[in-house]
């Protein structure tokens, strides 16, 4: 996952980037049916898609930014070593 700014909105994003290189045809599809789910959830405990890249080598799924705060402010009601546990996974 990478951090960055969305040039047209000045809104911070995330942006997670997936090689497809060595990925076959079925693997590529199943990825681009992942996408077109996460564009359709909309849960206030869901990261809020906000669009996708790609080009030959790789894949750029951009989602909306939250910052370490904001992610235990709203998962508050998982338990602190879960919360704690998730954050420094990711």
């Amino acid at each position: 996952m990478y951090r960055a700014l969305n040039l047209n909105t000045g809104q911070m994003v995330a942006v997670k980037r997936i090689d497809l290189e060595g990925l076959k045809e079925e693997e590529i599809a199943q990825l681009m049916q992942e996408v077109d789910l996460v564009k359709r959830l909309s849960h206030p405990s869901i990261v809020k898609y906000e669009g996708m890249a790609r080009d030959e080598n790789t894949l750029s799924i951009v989602l909306e930014y939250v910052s370490s705060s904001t992610f235990i402010s709203r998962f508050a009601p998982l338990p602190a070593v879960a919360a704690h546990f998730i954050i420094l996974a990711s």
